[in-house]
Order: structure tokens, then sequence, then C-alpha cells
């Protein structure tokens, strides 16, 4: 995304009170962006190329997270 990471839309959504479980994919990742999506709420951090189980189990665990 040209204008904002995606850690920066989640943390503007959780500003707004908006508590999106988010499954975060990155081609560009830094040493400590996996624990800092960790201590942010994020339900998954995927590094680019990564496997299809992997994506699915984040969706999974980002729906059954949303219907609590």
């Amino acid at each position: 995304m040209p204008e904002m990471s995606g850690f920066d839309v989640h943390f503007e959504l959780s500003k707004l009170g908006k508590k999106i479980p988010t499954v975060l994919i990155t081609a560009d990742p830094r040493e400590d962006d996996r624990s800092r999506a960790r201590n942010a709420g994020i339900v998954r951090y995927l590094v680019k190329p990564f496997a299809e189980a992997d994506l699915l189990e984040g969706v999974h665990i980002a729906l059954s997270s949303s219907r609590e």
C-alpha cells in the first residue's frame, strides 16, 4: 500500500475502536515486526512467500476470533 503499512491500518482502526482480527502479509519483513505484530494483537504475521495452509490458518483464526 503506498500510503499506509498494514501496521498503520491496524493501529488506525484500533484507535477508532474497531477490533478487526488482522492477518498481516509482508514481502519486506523487519527483524522486530513479528513481535510487534504479536504485541499489537495481529492474529497472524505472514512473510511472502508463505504456504497456503498458513494463510488458511490465519483466516480461520481471524474468523473464529471475530465471533467471540
